[in-house]
């Protein structure tokens, strides 16, 4: 009997072609998506995994209160490492100092590459927990020895042995290779660490570094922590909260916690000090996205199935008279069923390794569907069974309810109940599709709106580069002279952080009439006189700094924001103190946007230096390509240091990068809506189609009647567009709620106007019209002779 209902569902099939061809396409695009998001969120849920501590390794984090806010920061100081070792030991398996993921230039020989790394003291190699394939270093790892990862190890050695060599290091320090451990896994927050030292060779680097060695003042390193195996965060995180407190001298009351390794995906920022959960609200986000559209996918499958139930039902009729059960007749249906789905899920593995690799590009990830792998065929094989069995429930009950008495006397099928459920989820699918849109909308007007913000500087033409060896340092003048002199550029200054970050702040900054227990917190930003040039900036009020006025060294210029906070009437007429030295306020600037587009910009003081901070700030020449500039400067460098390894980068780029969150959402959502619409659209091509068949003798009456095709088209469009206006009225409110929730993650966004929602409604008013406007017009262009011939 199972046989026969094959037979018999794949003659219905071939007979029903494109009924076929919809119900496949719908199912197999559907379970496409779906699988490619639901392998994007196993691989973020996996983030750091690959960790064999990664249940007790963590990252002191510190609360901070400052300017009525609570801040949080990473940067800690090294006595703070010493003092969790030496009183609360018995909460920790290790106490890790760490610098900051940095670049470095390293060369070998004739080959030289820029790469990122940790110095880290003893115990660092179990934080991130290093798989060597080359070499059995010992640990603590000696102060001359440095590990690379094997992608470091091909670029600068190839195919020689890299044990034993030695790397030069910024022309600072040669570092002998002591080992080569395993990349690490694209999901993990270490990704980029392609070379590990210990922390001495950075003191020994670094004369920084050495002075801050006993300083708690001096927070500037990440510290990170393994906790022993009879305790936990929590617990932790209560007893060393107040440690820092006896050692600060400002009013920001900092409170030590640990953000745990499981978290740092998940849970990547924080507000007010708490962590939120922007990571896990993405990953909602899309597996929702994900859901919602294989479900449309079945929805598609359940009206499609009912809509066609008035063609089957005389054949069902037929089969219950000649004795046919209930239970053969629901085993008929679900056969075809089975089917349908089964080639859908096949035809879905196969689009979804299509595209996985356009995917991985767009995500920046690297995710593999083994299609081979026996556990993924067992998830798989259950998803089908439960899809079959979802999507075959309602069309199998309702096939085989019909009673074959009513039906061989001519019951209508396809009106009632029936009729009402396939509205309702018609307008389900465009409900869902419409949020989608609105989503999509937003989205691309907040991205527009952070990248069109007022900066504070003219970002076109704007390069950096970071003086990493020794002998960039020290030649202001002379270089600039030459750079000058080269044509390549209009102007240079130095300055002491990259023009698109912040890496330096500055709390023991007072001020006449400042609150005894204010805490404010302030950027501190130090300058050559050439600054104002190179970046066109705007002062406001004042004047600029200047190499004519020798004063100058001990004069600020602050933004607007600062200047505010501070409140002065006259600040022209006023001075700050800063570690017992006066500085003159000369000039109030426009505020510039050093860090996150999106926030508040932060109170920032600029000092002047005359020369040697270590970045350089270059605007191109105007008449030279950007190729021709990059080319003549990085031959005047040359001329300084010919081993240097310059890293140039274009302000304009650096910038871009700070939107790659926003562009990912943006590019993602709107591919999986074009893919909602899209299903939403087979379905009610699907109906449409239908309709137009079982209307074709109306159809054919009005058109003798002296009815027009706009007026017939019109007559079987608005049927579908009054479900799409309904959609959108449900819609509305939906999407304004969840996308208002969404921009409020943003300090500085849009508001919300109803030309979104017009816009997204309009847009999926057309596309509806357009999807059954096509049929509509197909069917009243019929000969109304060739409708009405009789069988």
């Amino acid at each position: 009997m199972i046989r026969n209902y094959f037979k018999i569902a794949f003659r219905s099939l071939f007979k029903n072609r494109l009924y076929s061809l919809l119900n496949i396409l719908g199912l197999s695009i559907g379970f496409a998506a779906t699988l490619i998001i639901a392998f994007w969120v196993k691989s973020e849920l996996a983030f750091n995994t690959y960790n064999r501590n990664y249940d007790s390794v963590g990252l002191l984090q510190k609360n901070l209160l400052y300017n009525g806010n609570i801040n949080t920061t990473e940067s800690n100081s090294v006595p703070m490492a010493d003092a969790l070792r030496n009183e609360y030991g018995q909460y920790f398996d290790e106490v890790v100092v760490s610098s900051f993921g940095g670049e470095q230039a390293l060369r070998f020989k004739d080959a030289s590459v820029v790469k990122r790394g940790y110095f880290m003291e003893k115990g660092g190699n179990k934080i991130l927990d290093l798989q060597m394939v080359k070499g059995s270093p010992s640990f603590p790892l000696d102060p001359t020895s440095v590990l690379i990862s094997e992608k470091t190890a091909k670029a600068l050695f190839g195919q020689e042995n890299p044990i034993n060599q030695i790397v030069n290091f910024n022309t600072k320090a040669n570092l002998k290779v002591a080992g080569v451990y395993k990349d690490f896994p694209i999901n993990s927050t270490f990704r980029n660490v392609d070379f590990y030292a210990d922390f001495e060779a950075y003191a020994n680097m670094e004369e920084w570094v050495r002075d801050s060695k006993p300083l708690w003042e001096e927070n500037s390193f990440p510290i990170y922590v393994k906790i022993a195996a009879n305790t936990d965060f929590e617990t932790v995180s209560k007893a060393i909260a107040k440690i820092a407190q006896p050692h600060t001298k400002d009013k920001s009351e900092p409170e030590i916690f640990i953000h745990s390794m499981s978290d740092w995906r998940l849970y990547p920022s924080f507000e007010n000090g708490k962590a939120v959960g922007s990571g896990l609200t993405n990953l909602i986000i899309f597996a929702s996205i994900g859901f919602f559209i294989l479900l449309l996918a079945i929805i598609n499958f359940v009206n499609l199935v009912t809509a066609r139930a008035s063609i089957k039902a005389k054949e069902i009729g037929v089969r219950k008279a000649i004795g046919s059960t209930r239970k053969g007749i629901l085993q008929m249906v679900y056969t075809e069923v089975a089917i349908l789905v089964f080639i859908a899920g096949f035809l879905g593995l196969v689009l979804s390794q299509m595209f996985m690799g356009w995917f991985n590009m767009l995500t920046a990830i690297k995710i593999q569907i083994n299609i081979t792998d026996p556990v993924f065929l067992l998830q798989f094989g259950a998803v089908i069974t439960i899809i079959i069995l979802l999507a075959g429930i309602y069309p199998a009950i309702y096939l085989s309810s019909f009673s074959p008495i009513k039906i061989l006397k001519g019951m209508k099928i396809g009106s009632g109940k029936e009729v009402v459920l396939r509205k309702t989820l018609v307008v389900f699918q465009f409900t869902i599709s419409i949020v989608m849109l609105v989503a999509m909308l937003v989205i691309s007007q907040q991205l527009k709106h952070g990248m069109s913000r007022p900066l504070g500087y003219d970002k076109n033409r704007l390069i950096q580069i970071q003086k990493t060896t020794p002998n960039l340092r020290g030649h202001f003048w002379a270089m600039r002279e030459q750079l000058l002199a080269s044509g390549a550029v209009e102007e240079m200054a130095e300055m002491n952080t990259p023009i698109n970050e912040n890496w330096h702040n500055q709390s023991g900054i007072n001020w006449r009439g400042k609150p005894q227990n204010s805490s404010e917190s302030f950027g501190q930003v130090i300058v050559t006189p050439e600054f104002g040039k190179t970046v066109n900036w705007k002062i406001i009020e004042g004047r600029d700094f200047s190499r004519k006025f020798s004063t100058d060294t001990s004069a600020v210029i602050l933004n607007k924001s600062a200047a505010k906070l501070i409140g002065f009437k006259k600040p022209l007429n006023e001075f700050i103190e800063l570690e017992g030295k006066q500085f003159a306020i000369v000039g109030i600037a426009e505020d510039i946007i050093f860090d996150s587009p999106y926030d508040n910009a932060k109170p920032t003081v600029f000092f002047m230096r005359l020369a040697n901070a270590p970045f350089i700030t270059l605007k191109l020449a105007e008449n030279l390509s950007a190729a021709e500039s990059v080319s003549r400067i990085e031959k005047v460098l040359k001329g300084f240091d010919r081993e240097a390894n310059l890293n140039i980068k274009f302000a304009d780029h650096q910038l871009e990068s700070k939107f790659w969150q926003e562009k990912r959402a943006l590019e993602m959502i709107s591919i999986f809506t074009f893919i909602a619409i899209l299903i939403c659209c087979l379905g009610l091509f699907g109906l449409a189609t239908f309709t137009a068949e079982r209307r074709i003798k109306e159809i054919g009456i009005r058109k003798v009647l002296g009815a027009s095709v706009v007026g017939i088209t019109s007559l079987l469009s608005k049927d579908f567009l009054k479900l799409v206006f309904t959609a959108l009225l449900i819609a509305g409110p939906i999407s304004y709620y969840f996308m208002n929730q969404w921009l409020q993650g943003f300090v500085y966004h849009i508001e919300l106007e109803w030309w979104i929602f017009a816009t997204a409604g309009a847009m999926a008013i057309l596309i509806a019209f357009l999807t059954v406007g096509y049929q509509s017009i197909k069917a009243a262009l019929v000969n109304p002779v060739k409708s009405l011939k009789s069988e």
